[in-house]
């Protein structure tokens, strides 16, 4: 089921090959490529992919334990822009923060909370453009969210509705596909032999 009306869609008539094929292109024309369905790929380094939202509804939302964790570090060439705080002198008179530049490091942790939404409307009832998958993608029109958490990326690709259909697909840059393939891999491999390790004790 679509989360939009079918008029609402845009047109779809790009034919895809079935397996790590082009979907989209972002803003700064770095292709992506579907993780393909059939590629149970079951330390944390951050990546930065999009995951499309394939189940009925438009409001939409789902938290996962675990969040990305940033440190900014002053760097004179860091890509990152910010303002210290205003502050006051001994007059109480207000002096401006200074603007400098930092290297962001992120890590993925799995203290906290991260949400993700994938709502298509804001309060007001309208489409939220910037959620919705481009109209020159297979699933043009369906709403995303950005993930980075590579621990998110496996659950989003592992999870499915009632009907064991996938909810999610995960659109991961060429260059992450097989990082979060291997770790799909990893992480379902070691997950299968804990539960039969623990059912062989509980059968004891």
């Amino acid at each position: 089921m679509s989360p939009l009306p079918a008029d609402d869609l845009p047109p779809e008539d790009i034919k895809l090959p079935k397996r790590a094929a082009v979907q989209a292109k972002p803003q700064n024309g770095v292709a992506e490529v579907e993780l393909p369905e059939e590629t149970l790929r079951p330390g944390m380094p951050i990546v930065r992919a999009r995951v499309v939202y394939l189940g009925p509804g438009e409001a939409h939302s789902i938290s996962f334990g675990g969040q990305i964790h940033e440190t900014f570090i002053e760097d004179a060439e860091g890509p990152v822009e910010r303002r210290d705080r205003d502050g006051h002198d001994a007059e109480g008179n207000v002096i401006q923060g200074t603007m400098r530049r930092y290297t962001v490091l992120k890590a993925a942790t799995m203290s906290g909370t991260t949400q993700y939404d994938f709502a298509l409307r804001d309060t007001k009832g309208h489409f939220i453009h910037e959620r919705m998958m481009p109209k020159e993608s297979k699933y043009a029109g369906r709403p995303y969210a950005w993930c980075e958490h590579l621990g998110h990326l496996r659950r989003f690709f592992l999870a499915k509705d009632e009907r064991g259909e996938q909810l999610y697909k995960v659109m991961a840059r060429p260059e992450h596909l097989q990082l979060v393939s291997d770790n799909i891999r990893r992480t379902e491999r070691a997950r299968k032999a804990n539960a039969q390790l623990y059912s062989e004790i509980e059968a004891r």
